[in-house]
């Protein structure tokens, strides 16, 4: 218990170069483009945009703006969410040369990966937020009202899984190309681009899907003002399981640090 309580202490410790370092990853990676960062925001909103033309012409939408709406706001979250899984298969790999070349351990570098993911969720559902406040003012109010619970959700559950599938993908390599498989399987199968209702009694066994499960609560409760997303009732068991992982995953971080290096 008091080695998986240093190892907390060393994560806390590391936070602020892990942002440091991320934060200029991010602009390293946009140097000399006259955007920036708003790369990353305006390919979300065209891949929302380009979505929304195609569906509500093929499925004939009645309520256009209302489903642009519902539209926009799923894209944004499910990047924010998934886009960190796919970077955390690769994490080891892509830091390979300084976790061989330097003293940092491998959880440091789960850390920076932490920080760039967040990074990019903010960009992403800030400008979709945004742009969404002039057609629904409320999405913001309800964001805002629902915060207490909606961040720390997502902060457990990039850090927990995020975890498990850095030493994961490290040490048996075939992870790095399933995970991009199961998040494609989860997004056709899932109502990301269509209401949930079109699933009709199937919808309800969706909420087992773990990356489902955190996506639906955060978008049901920005869309329904004044109710609590109908996954509500999942909430206590997810923090409870969220809690658990996570302090499983600084014990697999104290565990296998010094092994990542044989891994590589």
């Amino acid at each position: 218990m008091k080695k998986d309580l240093k190892q907390l202490i060393y994560l806390i410790v590391s936070c602020k170069l892990a942002f440091l370092l991320a934060y200029r990853r991010l602009t390293s990676m946009f140097a000399r483009t006259k955007l920036g960062f708003l790369w990353i925001s305006i390919s979300s909103l065209i891949t929302s945009s380009l979505i929304f033309a195609v569906y509500s012409i093929v499925f004939k939408i009645e309520n256009s703006v209302e489903y642009f709406s519902y539209l926009v706001l799923g894209v944004a979250i499910w990047f924010a969410i998934t886009f960190p899984l796919n970077n955390f298969a690769n994490t080891f790999k892509t830091h390979k040369g300084k976790i061989l070349n330097t003293t940092l351990k491998g959880s440091f570098f789960v850390m920076e990966e932490m920080a760039y993911s967040l990074y990019n969720a903010v960009l992403i559902t800030s400008s979709s937020l945004l742009i969404l406040v002039f057609i629904r003012p409320y999405y913001l109010i309800n964001f805002v009202k629902a915060s207490i619970y909606i961040i720390p959700i997502l902060l457990l559950f990039l850090f927990s899984i995020g975890t498990f599938l850095v030493y994961l993908s490290a040490r048996f390599k075939d992870f790095i190309q399933i995970i991009p498989l199961i998040i494609q399987i989860t997004f056709v199968t899932s109502p990301i681009m269509y209401p949930k209702k079109g699933l009709g009694p199937l919808a309800e066994y969706l909420l087992f899907n773990p990356i489902y499960l955190v996506f639906d609560v955060i978008r049901t409760s920005i869309i329904s003002p004044g109710e609590f997303p109908s996954s509500i009732k999942f909430i206590p068991l997810l923090f409870i399981s969220l809690i658990f992982m996570s302090i499983l995953a600084v014990r697999i971080m104290r565990k296998f640090d010094q092994k990542v290096f044989y891994w590589l």
